[in-house]
């Protein structure tokens, strides 16, 4: 066999064939053991054949390159090794001289002589004749692996009875399968159920529920086997038992490669690692599925003690769904009318009425959704209680049908014929609870817009008057109308005619100022970021823009008003009004220039008739009909007269208006904004004083540069006025907020830290408060309140930080010696994480008796921690103590029995040394870190007292012979 590398290997893989371990009965395992036997022993044999041979190519191998390398080192290149015959033939006499001729021509043929001619043969077949020994260990290795596990399963009790009782003939996808087919029968049927079949759903849960908890403790055992056998060679096979007691006959062989166990199941075969991972799965899987099983029984019975869930699901239940399935996907149930009618009062009040049902149902079905969608939107595991299945049933009614459970233990909820997903149908409900907040809060706003405008008689005129005009056309040419009137010519030759043209415009001037009082409620500026409706601006709008259909809010909650031809937001309202105001306050000063004028000519005949006479000059002179000396001759005596008489009674009208607002110093907005409006109205009348009147014209200037001044310093005030306001107002909602739920703060850091929060935004608010402000005397109660507050928190916040650093040391602790057994350094860095977590609680000082409880029970657990780690530190020092000592037994004894015979005393002493080292590894406390190395290293131990017993033994008896 030697002749060819290729019948060493075949024959080496016949006899590596039977390397398998078929368990069918004891007796055929048996006859495996003796093949396995036989088949390493013929192994063995191959191997002796080979190595004499291997050792010489590899000696020759040296001593061929030690003599090229002497070749090359003195220049001799004529006797370098060539692939002559001759040199060959040399090299094969070596070999014969070396090993004999007889055993040479014995085992080497053909093959073997000619490979070896050259050196490069000779490397080929020693790579072959290597590789053939590392087969032949491996194969040896794998047949005393097999071996071993035979004579295991043997000698095991469990695995004998396994073998023999052939009903335990499951295989892992069949105890998969069975999982599955138990989990598919835990439901919870909802419709038209009675007591009795509710009771009798739990007892059908439960009969599953038992049966997956089996196969959850047997896959859980399975998986606790597999890991703690993870190492195989120190022959601790009790894995095996653990798969035969779960799967018994179905195993139908064994095989072992590459250091990995397989495992065949009749066509399925699994690996060490695939064992693992099939049972971890399966225990997850399990495990899930039993809590959700738990939380559906748990479900019915709360359902059989809830009398409205009870008749939701009774036969003769009348309750009606809000929602029907089909409505409910498309999101039809938000359609409710959100437009206000403005057309009568009739169908305004019928709207109002149905608008209060509409808010009604949103709210209830809300509310609804709110219970349905808690337990989900907490991210808990099981959303379901039987509070929100009655929610869902009234939702839904009878559409809904079941509640099941899938066997990766998703919730599968069934409506009509539709199988959805638990969670996602709960998204679904998040969503359209999301959608009818927007929609409620609009009806509101209109239900209170509503109310408002009921009460509004002149409104209710308004909507019944046919005749209002409805667009903003009409608007705007009135003010046309109003600003030729500003321009007329007054009569100053007839008495009677000027008294009927001051009339008119003084009628004229107060309708303007009702309509600037329009413009001024349109142009406040909480109307202008359009969240301010109510029947006053509702009125002003009717009364400048015109006929108003409907009223809606957007869904920011944004007014907006509809007319026949336009519709405006109430802020696009806002800025129109503003731009028509400053155009209607500009003509209210130029009728009032008029006013003054008239007023003051029918006071005075004489200025009357000087300034008809000086009008009538100036239409002569607009007509070119006087000459220019007559011109040069009345223009400085009267026409200047008239200008400067008209001049001085305006400027006297306008520092007047000045000088009431200077004295006028006021903390109130109201007053502030009509003294801006006023000093406003001067500054117009002031603009209308020409230059040509000199010093009148001067005077003016200086006034206006004042009044500029003062309007400066009035939208100053109005701002920090509305500023502190502002500030004041939202302080002390949010300090109303604080203090009221002061009392629930208690032990709540999440909730305390939120409340520290607003009271320094409080407090930052309060202090922003100007000085000038008229709230600013009512700021400091209010301040010294929040910041007593505040004081009081601080302390709980210290508390609770110190509570949340403890908690971290004790995780911290708690991790390290997760998974024991542990080294002693880090038993002592736990230790050491226990007592400083002793030492910060014992540092914690507070008054509330809720934190006090809490601080006494984690002191108390704490140190009775500390205690138990120090306990196991000291068995952790006293394991490596035996153990080290021990080990040096185990040393001294191997010395002692080295270059054997040894007379029975040494013999003796050994056995004593070796028993002692025994009882040291045996007092190594279990969940120590060299435990499982001392139990190896005690069967060894035990192995070699029992062989220096029989060798005393035996040297006694030759002693005495």
């Amino acid at each position: 066999m030697m002749d060819n590398p290729a019948l060493i290997i075949a024959e080496i893989e016949r006899i590596s064939s039977t390397s398998q371990l078929i368990l069918k009965n004891p007796d055929l395992i048996e006859k495996q053991i003796g093949d396995l036997e036989l088949n390493t022993n013929q192994l063995v044999e191959i191997k002796n054949e080979v190595k004499p041979f291997l050792i010489i190519l590899q000696n020759k191998i040296v001593e061929l390159n030690a003599i090229r390398l002497a070749k090359g080192a003195v220049g001799l290149a004529l006797m370098v090794f060539t692939d002559s015959d001759d040199s060959s033939s040399g090299f094969i006499d070596s070999m014969i001289s070396q090993i004999g001729e007889d055993l040479f021509n014995e085992a080497v043929d053909g093959w073997f002589r000619e490979s070896v001619r050259d050196e490069s043969g000779l490397k080929n077949i020693v790579q072959t004749l290597e590789q053939i020994c590392q087969n032949i260990e491996i194969k040896i290795n794998e047949n005393n692996k097999l071996r071993e596990i035979g004579i295991f399963c043997l000698n095991s009790p469990k695995i004998q009875t396994a073998l023999i009782n052939q009903s335990l003939n499951s295989s892992p996808r069949g105890l998969l399968e069975s999982f599955e087919n138990f989990s598919h029968q835990i439901k919870f049927v909802l419709v038209n159920q009675s007591c009795h079949q509710l009771e009798q759903q739990i007892q059908d849960i439960s009969k599953h529920l038992e049966k997956i908890k089996q196969i959850n403790e047997t896959a859980k055992s399975l998986s606790e086997s597999l890991l703690s056998c993870q190492n195989l060679d120190d022959k601790d096979y009790k894995i095996l038992e653990t798969l035969f007691s779960l799967f018994g006959g179905s195993i139908s062989k064994i095989t072992y490669n590459c250091n990995s166990l397989n495992f065949s199941f009749g066509v399925e075969n699994y690996t060490y690692d695939s064992v693992l991972s099939f049972s971890q799965s399966l225990q997850d899987k399990s495990y899930h599925v039993i809590q959700l099983s738990q939380s559906l029984q748990r479900l019915i019975n709360d359902c059989l003690n809830s009398q409205k869930a009870l008749n939701l699901l009774s036969l003769g239940s009348s309750q009606e769904a809000l929602i029907n399935t089909g409505s409910f996907s498309e999101e039809s149930y938000l359609t409710v009318d959100l437009l206000l009618s403005m057309e009568s009062v009739n169908q305004f009040k019928q709207q109002i009425a149905q608008l209060h049902l509409n808010y009604k149902k949103l709210k209830e079905l809300n509310s609804i959704l709110s219970i349905a969608t808690q337990k989900y939107r907490q991210k808990l595991n099981f959303p379901v209680t039987h509070t929100t299945l009655a929610a869902l049933i009234e939702l839904l009614g009878k559409s809904i049908k079941s509640i099941s459970l899938t066997p990766s233990g998703d919730l599968m909820i069934k409506i009509d014929e539709d199988n959805m997903n638990l969670k996602d149908f709960m998204e679904s409900l998040c969503k359209k609870q999301e959608l009818l907040k927007p929609c409620i809060l609009q009806i509101k706003l209109l239900i209170n817009l509503g109310i408002d405008l009921e009460k509004n008689k002149h409104l209710e005129k308004l909507v019944n008057d046919h005749h209002t005009w409805d667009n903003l056309d009409h608007l705007k040419n009135q003010i046309k109308s109003f600003r030729k009137k500003s321009n007329i010519d007054l009569d100053f030759d007839k008495l009677a005619n000027l008294q009927k043209q001051t009339a008119e415009i003084k009628k004229d001037s107060v309708d303007l100022k009702v309509l600037v009082s329009h413009l001024n409620i349109l142009t406040e500026s909480e109307f202008e970021k359009g969240l301010l409706l109510n029947s006053i601006n509702i009125n002003a709008i009717y009364s400048l823009f015109g006929r108003i259909k409907f009223i809606t809010f957007t869904s920011q909650q944004k007014p907006l008003i509809i007319f026949d031809k336009f519709k405006y937001t109430s802020a696009e309202i806002s800025s129109k009004s503003n731009k028509l105001k400053k155009e209607v306050e500009k003509i209210i000063a130029s009728i009032s220039n008029l006013i003054t004028l008239a007023e003051q000519c029918l006071k005075d005949t004489d200025f009357r008739k000087q300034v008809a006479k000086q009008k009538q000059i100036k239409n002569l002179q607009m007509k070119g009909l006087v000459c220019a000396s007559v011109l040069a001759f009345v223009t400085p005596l009267s026409w200047i007269g008239w200008n400067f008489s008209y001049s001085y009674y305006t400027l006297l009208k306008a520092e007047n208006i000045i000088k009431d607002e200077q004295l006028n110093n006021t903390q109130d907005i109201n007053q502030l904004k009509s003294q801006r409006v006023q000093l406003q109205n001067a500054q117009n009348l002031l603009t209308t004083i020409p230059k040509s009147l000199g010093s009148r014209y001067q005077e003016a200037q200086a006034d206006l540069q004042n009044l500029e001044q003062s309007l400066i310093n009035v939208n100053q005030r109005i701002e920090l006025e509305e500023n502190s306001r502002q500030n004041f107002t939202f302080s002390l909602q949010l300090f109303n907020e604080v203090e009221k739920s002061f009392p629930t703060l208690s032990g709540k850091s999440q909730r305390i830290k939120e409340a520290d929060e607003k009271l320094e935004t409080v407090i930052g608010l309060l202090q922003s408060v100007h000085s000038q402000a008229q709230v600013f005397n009512q700021v400091e109660a209010p301040l010294n309140k929040a910041q007593v507050l505040r004081g009081l928190l601080k302390n709980h916040i210290q508390s609770l930080n110190q509570l949340e650093l403890v908690n971290y040391q004790a995780m911290e602790a708690s991790k390290l010696v997760q998974n024991p057994p542990h080294s002693v350094e880090t038993w002592k860095q736990a230790k050491d994480k226990w007592d400083e977590a002793i030492r910060l609680l014992s540092e914690i000082v507070v008054d509330e008796e809720e934190i006090k409880i809490q601080v006494q029970q984690k002191l108390k657990t704490y140190q009775a921690n500390s205690k138990m780690i120090e306990s196991q530190i000291a068995n952790e020092e006293k394991a490596l103590n035996n153990w080290q000592q021990s080990l040096n037994l185990g040393n001294e004894v191997a010395q002692m029995v080295q270059n054997s015979p040894h007379p029975s005393v040494v013999w003796e002493a050994a056995q004593s040394k070796c028993e002692t080292a025994v009882k040291g590894l045996l007092s190594i406390p279990p969940k120590t870190s060299v435990y499982s190395q001392a139990q190896n290293k005690l069967k060894t131990y035990q192995g070699n007292c029992a062989v220096f017993r029989q060798k005393k033994k035996r040297r006694k008896i030759m002693n005495g012979l």
